[in-house]
């Protein structure tokens, strides 16, 4: 059942949207003290940080009023036109709680495995050893130096499946912008064609018609997801719906000590520490926590 703009005491309801986002699109799982967990953060945590004086910023741009007008439908008559009469400052309230749920992702680095740690050894000639007091022995006695990585080569075969946290971190403080970019983008795109199914579509566009999809990229630069002064074009959000659609990350959900619940990804040392990883790649796969393998929360 679609949402209305105003309650049941016939009030205006700036967070319309929002509701309907958070119950029938927003991925949320059960934990086991019978709540939920959801994708980002929840409708209600994100109401305890609205704002409802960005909405100016939204209200002065002359280029969204344009395309609501491209939006709303003329008569019944006009097939040429979306045929979506847009509460624009509901759709922009809507993006700012989609925006924070795309930025509340988490990439927990797990610290290199023995394994990780010999695989980056050539001939090892020196060991240097390091004490709690601050002191250092550094040794080039050959018969140490083959017991040390004889010891450490046995260790890697007993925990080849452990791993340990090393630190937690924000998405943006970690993967390039086309991560947030696509997520907006096609969270935004499912609402539209979700709560304005009777729209006038093709039946070949991606997702949303034309003038949708260029609402959509120009939020992308209120939220800081893409350049200010830069016009994004129609072929851009395919790349970035292709994206999303493409992208194999494994998606978790964890309980840190006294935290709630967290949507968290881990990543291993392996694809964490390269300097060639392309997060733009469609094709971009990372190493997930494998059936068998555990994680051992420290140092966070």
């Amino acid at each position: 059942m679609k949402a209305y703009l105003v309650d049941e005491n016939g009030n205006y309801d700036i967070l319309c949207y929002c509701g309907y986002f958070a119950q029938k699109i927003q991925t949320k799982l059960p934990t086991p003290e019978g709540g939920f967990v959801y994708d980002g953060l929840s409708l209600a945590d994100f109401g305890k940080r609205f704002d409802i004086e960005d909405l100016n910023k939204m209200l002065a741009d002359e280029e969204l009023s344009k395309l609501q007008k491209e939006l709303e439908k003329k008569s019944e008559n006009d097939t040429k036109s979306v045929g979506i009469n847009l509460d624009m400052a509901n759709f922009y309230v809507l993006c700012m709680f989609i925006n924070a749920i795309v930025r509340e992702r988490y990439f927990i680095l797990l610290k290199p495995t023995v394994k990780d740690t010999l695989t980056e050894l050539s001939e090892v000639n020196e060991i240097t050893f390091s004490c709690k007091d601050g002191r250092k022995a550094t040794t080039k006695n050959g018969s140490l130096i083959q017991v040390a990585l004889d010891a450490i080569r046995e260790k890697a075969d007993i925990d080849s499946n452990s791993y340990e946290t090393l630190k937690i971190i924000k998405v943006e403080d970690f993967a390039e912008n086309i991560i947030m970019q696509s997520k907006f983008a096609y969270w935004v795109a499912t609402f539209l064609r979700e709560y304005f199914p009777e729209a006038h579509r093709r039946s070949n566009c991606c997702m949303v018609s034309a003038p949708e999809q260029r609402l959509i990229l120009r939020m992308l630069s209120h939220f800081g997801l893409a350049p200010e002064g830069i016009t994004l074009t129609e072929g851009r959000f395919r790349q970035l719906i292709g994206f999303v659609q493409k992208l194999q990350m494994e998606e978790n959900y964890m309980k840190l000590p006294d935290v709630d619940w967290i949507p968290a990804t881990f990543i291993k040392y392996e694809d964490w520490h390269r300097k060639d990883i392309d997060w733009t790649s469609p094709d971009l796969k990372l190493h997930p926590i494998e059936k068998g393998e555990t994680v051992r929360i420290t140092d966070l």
